[in-house]
């Protein structure tokens, strides 16, 4: 490629530039810029065709502070396009992140991984950032020069960590070790409460995480509890309303014999009274007898006498045997009352078991929802102040709008997105401040 000198002025640094890389310090920058001034800038810088400087922001920093009217510089034809242009940048300057497993370490490398694609990586999903699939793990990290353990740990970080523990990684609260060992091997809501759990504002521990992990575990194993005893206690109510239907119907069953008995007790009672009758008209009418003979003069008459003194026996026999059975019922009734209380006791505790299985059931549903709603805040946050911090920094449009005038059509619209921006705010600052609202 061909070296050629152009005006530093002419250049512009890479949008995304301090995204991934720290200036170096100011000690090292003076005297960085002292050799410079001594003995020229030696390496030349390296731009895309659109003057995007790839490598070389310190080097054009220089320059500019020392009044240089060229730079030397290559221009590299083929970075035609933005991806092409910030995997270049990577590539080029990531040998100057010295610490390695620091957040912009972490976010350079997941961002080559992501615009280079993995090959065999295994899950696309799950383990790729990108969509387009050309590279091995194994090759990846050899471009990068770093172990492949060490890749796979930061990929673990960029994709399996929720975005409210991601960002409190590349601001530095969570160490590299914590994020990629631990913390992205737990199940998404796990990582939202140890988010809810821990102070915010400074460095994280892994003691307390542990701490929050605990807390988490037991009340898994009270809501676990819980659920089975709900379950029990369902079982329970159901086999006991089962039983209950059961001894509804058996009493059911009762008052219809005690029904039957008492009709036909009636008619027994009925006929005795006729046996009685007719045997007292017997009784008052004498014998016809001749004195002579001392003979039955009609043997119908005998005859009618035995057949009623049979008939009164097993009246006798029957109304005995429908007393017993009706004290027998009558006793048995009794006892099915007490039963029907003693049921009625336990519909009414089975009622208010009932009651408290589905406060429990609600009260879990609500835990439930309101770590919905939490985690869909949380998410709501991290997209604002992401928004905020990168693309919609004023930093990045200072230089734009000292060139316009308060008059312009542009600047005029951006006021108007600001007033929208700062009623949308007042609104979301009125709900937030409203105590009445209903997760």
């Amino acid at each position: 490629m061909n070296i050629t000198n152009l005006d530093p002025a002419c250049l512009k640094e890479h949008a995304r530039n301090t995204e991934f890389f720290d200036d170096i310090t100011a000690d090292d920058y003076a005297r960085f810029k002292d050799s410079i001034n001594n003995e020229g800038i030696l390496t030349p810088l390296v731009v895309a065709p659109d003057m995007t400087v790839i490598s070389g922001h310190q080097r054009l920093h220089a320059a500019i502070d020392l009044g240089l009217k060229t730079v030397p510089v290559i221009i590299n034809e083929s970075l035609s396009d933005e991806d092409s242009k910030l995997r270049a940048l990577i590539a080029a300057n990531f040998g100057r992140l010295i610490q390695t497993n620091s957040p912009k370490w972490t976010k350079a490398t997941a961002e080559y991984v992501k615009l280079v694609g993995n090959q065999n990586g295994g899950n696309r999903k799950s383990e790729c950032l990108g969509d387009t699939l050309k590279k091995s793990w194994d090759d990846i990290a050899k471009e990068l020069g770093i172990s492949r353990k060490k890749l796979s740990r930061a990929i673990a970080i960029e994709n399996k960590l929720s975005e409210p523990l991601k960002e409190r990684f590349y601001n530095g609260e969570i160490g590299f070790n914590l994020a990629a060992d631990l913390l992205s091997s737990l199940p998404e809501h796990e990582q939202m409460e140890i988010f809810q759990n821990l102070p915010a504002g400074k460095k994280v521990t892994k003691r307390e995480v542990d701490e929050v992990l605990y807390y988490l575990n037991e009340k898994d194993k009270a809501i676990l509890e819980k659920d089975e005893l709900i379950e029990k206690q369902s079982r329970l109510l159901k086999n006991k309303e089962g039983e209950l239907a059961a001894k509804d119907q058996l009493r059911d069953a009762m008052k219809r014999e005690i029904a039957r008995i008492n009709n036909e007790l009636e008619d027994a009672s009925q006929k005795l009274a006729d046996s009685n009758m007719k045997i007292k008209q017997l009784e008052n009418t004498p014998p016809r007898v001749e004195t002579r003979t001392v003979e039955v003069r009609d043997k119908n008459d005998v005859l009618q006498l035995e057949e009623n003194s049979k008939r009164i026996k097993n009246l006798a026999a029957q109304v005995n045997n429908a007393e017993r059975k009706l004290s027998w019922l009558e006793k048995e009734n009794e006892r099915l009352s007490r039963q029907s209380q003693k049921d009625a006791d336990e519909i009414e505790k089975f009622n208010k078991l009932k009651s408290d299985i589905e406060f429990l059931s609600k009260k879990k549903s609500d835990l439930k929802r309101q770590i919905k709603s939490a985690t869909e805040l949380s998410e709501l946050t991290v997209q604002i102040q992401d928004m905020l911090e990168t693309k919609l920094a004023p930093i990045k449009f200072k230089r734009t709008m000292e060139t316009l005038d308060i008059g312009d059509v542009a600047v005029q619209n951006i006021l108007e997105v600001l007033d929208r921006v700062d009623s949308w705010s007042r609104e979301l600052r009125d709900i937030v401040g409203n105590n009445d609202i209903i997760v």
